[in-house]
């Protein structure tokens, strides 16, 4: 049954709302723990090791997570997300300051993230939406990288004015604030009817899918995707210390930082584009591994601030083009039913790349003598993930009416 064409647009803007509240606890949260650490003279070595207990429980979690949203919908899993993490926010704000709590209470934070965020947002664009369901996900995938840049200025102001707490406390609101909306206003679509376009035609909103692939095909994929995210996060991790090997300063080399907020953003949002120039989902996933190939490349070949930036830009780019279709890959491959299973498993072993990036261009680098060669080392990597993709047929569409 056809539900309100103007029901899922209200989803889209809620989810945004979520991953933009979410996403702001990873990004600003190192910042507030830096504060917390000057005015309470907190062990800051064990108070750093808060982004690697965030990163720990979303891997850990991403697999329970998809089979959760499976068994009990994506309602009741991503409200008691929600609720876990604002519970977690408060205790961080009324307890006494303590460098072991602070660690574990920001990896509470994870839970928000792998089930609203990485699992249950995409689930649900993709049950809401049939034919044209790119433009919403890059809208609510890129919501999240803005908190990053939009709040920490605001922020600054609030926790120089009133600490540390206040600005946890600003998130809160946030986060309670969604928390309502999800409440009184969140729900799926009946019997998984979801809505096409009021664009396109009746004959196109024919909901379609693909044969599902093979265990191997599975794990190539999501091999590829996991090397992908190593090149990433290997990158943005040490950028900045490339740059200043290659004799910047460190505020010039923040710029190299600038090139992945806007190129991460503008990566996410190409995803429509393309479809506009009727380029495949799997074909977009290539050209945007291919991107942090050559965004690689120059980084390595790079010895000016332009080039550096251009390359940090082009790997973002690339990055977010190829994970902003990556879940909409999983829905046709296998349908809403199975959506969460599959993509909780695919992001445990995207996490696991997001995780050993910085690890392995940190260990390169001692035993190679610089970054340059460790940088060196991630394109290849990045060629190796091209490689993988092309073993990868495109996936043969099988028309059915849900």
């Amino acid at each position: 049954m056809r539900q309100n064409s103007i029901y899922p647009w209200w989803i889209t803007i809620l989810l945004m709302m979520a991953g933009f509240s979410i996403s702001a606890l990873m990004y600003v949260g190192s910042y507030l723990n830096t504060w917390m650490v000057l005015e309470e003279h907190l062990d800051e070595s064990i108070v750093g090791l808060s982004s690697t207990a965030l990163t720990a429980v979303v891997t850990g979690l991403a697999m329970p997570a998809g089979y959760l949203i499976s068994k009990f919908g994506y309602r009741k899993i991503m409200l008691l997300g929600s609720l876990i993490c604002a519970l977690a926010v408060l205790s961080l704000i009324v307890l006494p300051a303590n460098a072991y709590l602070t660690v574990f209470l920001n990896g509470v934070f994870g839970v928000a993230s792998v089930t609203v965020v990485v699992i249950g947002s995409p689930g649900l664009i993709n049950q809401w939406f049939v034919c044209d369901r790119s433009l919403p996900m890059a809208l609510m995938m890129a919501a999240s990288p803005a908190s990053g840049f939009l709040i920490p200025p605001v922020l600054t102001r609030i926790v120089e004015l009133w600490g540390w707490r206040v600005g946890y406390f600003f998130l809160l609101v946030g986060l309670f604030l969604v928390i309502v909306l999800f409440l009184f206003f969140l729900r799926e679509p009946s019997h998984h009817a979801p809505i096409a376009s009021d664009t396109l035609s009746r004959a196109e909103e024919v909901s379609r899918t693909f044969s599902v692939p093979s265990r191997h095909q599975f794990w190539i994929f999501s091999c590829s995707a996991a090397l992908r995210a190593m090149v990433y996060m290997g990158c943005v991790s040490y950028s900045t210390l490339l740059a200043i090997d290659r004799g910047f300063t460190a505020e010039q080399a923040a710029v190299v930082l600038m090139g992945y907020s806007v190129g991460g953003m503008s990566g996410r949002l190409l995803a429509p584009l393309w479809r506009r120039f009727h380029i495949s989902d799997m074909a977009s996933v290539r050209i945007g591994t291919a991107l942090c190939g050559i965004g690689g490349c120059l980084l390595f070949v790079g010895r000016n601030l332009l080039t550096l930036t251009g390359g940090a830009a082009a790997i973002a780019v690339g990055f977010g083009l190829s994970y902003s279709v990556s879940p909409i890959l999983f829905s046709n491959w296998y349908g809403d039913s199975k959506f969460a299973k599959a993509y909780g498993k695919f992001t445990a072993i995207l996490q696991v790349g997001y995780t050993v990036g910085p690890v392995v261009i940190m260990g390169l680098s001692f035993v190679l003598n610089g970054y340059e060669a460790a940088f060196g080392v991630l394109g290849v990597v990045n060629l190796l993930a091209i490689l993988l993709l092309q073993k990868l047929p495109e996936p043969i569409p099988i028309d059915f009416v849900r």
